[in-house]
């Protein structure tokens, strides 16, 4: 049986993820995600980086992330690190940013969300 990280990878792997407001077009076209599984129930997010910053496209990625963690209890870890583009060289608000979604400082630049119920 898989475990919940495994399911929830597998869920990203081969569900096509679409944004209504755009008439189905596919985020991942726009949108960079990379994720490995550390336990069972933990994922890192090792990247996830809009193509073309500033329309909103990471955010909706990250809500569709947000929601699938939540879907199969799996906690999401990641370091803040900006990598150009809308946060580029300002640290303090790419990690506000995330927090916006339920992330907190586990200590320097990591993160982690816990699933809600």
């Amino acid at each position: 049986m898989p475990s919940p990280a495994q399911r929830f990878c597998r869920f990203l792997h081969f569900t096509p993820i679409y944004d209504n407001r755009y008439d189905g077009a596919l985020w991942r076209s726009t949108v960079e995600v990379d994720v490995t599984i550390v336990t069972s129930t933990d994922v890192q997010v090792d990247r996830i980086r809009a193509k073309d910053y500033g329309k909103g496209y990471g955010t909706r990625a990250l809500r569709q992330l947000i929601r699938a963690a939540d879907k199969y209890r799996v906690a999401l870890f990641l370091k803040a690190a900006p990598t150009g583009g809308y946060y580029e060289n300002n640290l303090k608000d790419l990690k506000r940013f995330y927090r916006r979604f339920g992330f907190r400082s586990v200590g320097g630049d990591c993160l982690e969300r816990k699933p809600k119920r």
